[in-house]
């Protein structure tokens, strides 16, 4: 059956009618979900509602009052910890949700990315701590879940504070999901777009990104949601807002598989989501419902020809570097030194590169295989037998030995100098050799 890429991001226990809000999804199919809880002691039903939705990834969200800034520190007086709440402390109180098959740990939410270096600095130790315990637990987790326009976006390249994460993200596809809020009615595509090619830069395939929250919000104005805003609110006109942004902006990174859900906020009002909530919305509910059974919110992913770096640690003892330039019409990079291998990269004519003269590896056949750097802490094995390259390192340069001049002084009689002068004019005509000197006489 067809999946939607829109969903709901659902507060749970605020339901108004639980049973008719999973009949229609059930309908819908999305392929993400967001089920929201804000006690503990709830978090049960998350499991239940997951379990309602065997085919949908469900995202659980544990609401805190702190939970976009763990990472922060304590600030009492005999307060000695690390950070407000720690990556262990968090998987320990809800590291099971994310070992379920379609459950994905919702962690952090709307962290301040504008924030200074210091407090910057403590996010990502925060998550470069997390992603080695989550990875050993084996537990899937959406990071960050970025407020709307956040992170900041330089040069139109995500914030380069976050290079390490998304490296040690990528490095795990199947366990981690980049989380990002898009809301409009403006455009908001801008942060995914920086992302993508903040990846690219890094020659990382784009972790795989979900929409935790997904609708029509304030934007800098007095409005807020699309209740607040009367072209958005008759005749499914809020829904045909999401299909047009499926079917327009966001379309390329659908059809990427970087872009994989869209979880409307809000179903089931939490409080104050009243202009947002969109549970008893009659003609909203059928017009999505519609596009979903139409097949106009499928999730269908086109191969992408850019081939991406399966990121692969570097050898400690690669040593020699040198800087090529690569003639190959086309060469594959491998995640190790032989065909066996899987391909992590492809590199083609006009591709510089550091390649590595140590260690070499030779394969079954006899063929040499030699390391290359692609990119900051990336790269893979190719085989030199083939590869084709012209040398761009600097050649070393010898300098001539330096003309060394000296300063004689030397005591002449007269007829020891009239000698010394017809031999020196002798020698200059000769033009064999030229020789410096300075000749202090002193008549004997």
């Amino acid at each position: 059956m067809r999946q939607s890429i829109i969903g709901p991001n659902v507060a749970l226990r605020y339901l108004k009618a639980y049973y008719a809000h999973v009949n229609y999804w059930h309908e819908v199919n999305p392929t993400t979900a967001l089920a929201y809880v804000d006690k503990k002691e709830h978090v049960p039903y998350i499991q239940e509602y997951a379990a309602e939705f065997p085919n949908t990834l469900v995202v659980a969200r544990i609401r805190h009052e702190l939970d976009g800034g763990f990472h922060l520190q304590p600030t009492g007086k005999d307060d000695h910890r690390e950070y407000i709440a720690s990556p262990a402390d968090y998987l320990n109180d809800y590291g099971f949700l994310g070992q379920t098959s379609n459950i994905v740990l919702n962690v952090l939410n709307e962290p301040n990315g504008f924030a200074d270096d210091v407090t910057i600095y403590r996010l990502v130790r925060w998550m470069t701590d997390y992603i080695p315990l989550a990875v050993k637990s084996k537990t899937k987790s959406l990071l960050f879940n970025w407020a709307d326009r956040n992170p900041r976006v330089i040069d139109g390249l995500l914030d380069g504070r976050f290079d390490d994460v998304l490296m040690m993200m990528a490095h795990y596809p199947d366990l981690f999901y980049m989380g990002l809020h898009f809301y409009g009615p403006d455009s908001i595509a801008d942060v995914l777009k920086a992302y993508v090619a903040k990846c690219d830069k890094l020659s990382i395939k784009s972790p795989r990104v979900i929409g935790s929250e997904f609708g029509i919000d304030s934007t800098g104005g007095i409005q807020r949601g699309y209740k607040t805003r009367p072209e958005y609110q008759e005749g499914g006109k809020y829904a045909q807002w999401g299909i047009g942004q499926v079917k327009g902006d966001l379309a390329p990174y659908i059809e990427s598989g970087v872009l994989i859900g869209l979880d409307l906020f809000q179903e089931g009002n939490s409080g104050g989501w009243d202009d947002m909530d969109y549970e008893n919305d009659a003609a909203f509910k059928t017009e999505l419902k519609r596009a979903a059974l139409a097949g106009e919110l499928e999730l269908v992913t086109k191969p992408t020809t850019k081939p991406f770096l399966t990121p692969v640690p570097k050898p400690t003892d690669a040593a020699t570097p040198i800087r090529i330039r690569v003639r190959n019409a086309e060469i594959n990079v491998r995640s190790g030194p032989s065909t066996d291998y899987t391909k992590a990269d492809v590199l083609s004519a006009g591709d510089e590169i550091t390649l590595y003269q140590t260690p070499f590896k030779q394969d079954k056949s006899g063929q040499v295989w030699r390391w290359v750097d692609i990119s900051t802490a990336l790269g893979g094995w190719v085989c030199s037998d083939v590869l084709q390259y012209q040398d761009l390192t600097p050649p070393v340069v010898i300098p001539p030995p330096p003309v060394v001049e000296e300063t004689v002084t030397v005591t002449l009689t007269k007829a020891e100098f009239a000698a010394w002068t017809v031999f020196r004019q002798a020698m200059e005509r000769a033009a064999t050799q030229t020789v410096t000197a300075t000749v202090d006489v002193k008549a004997a």
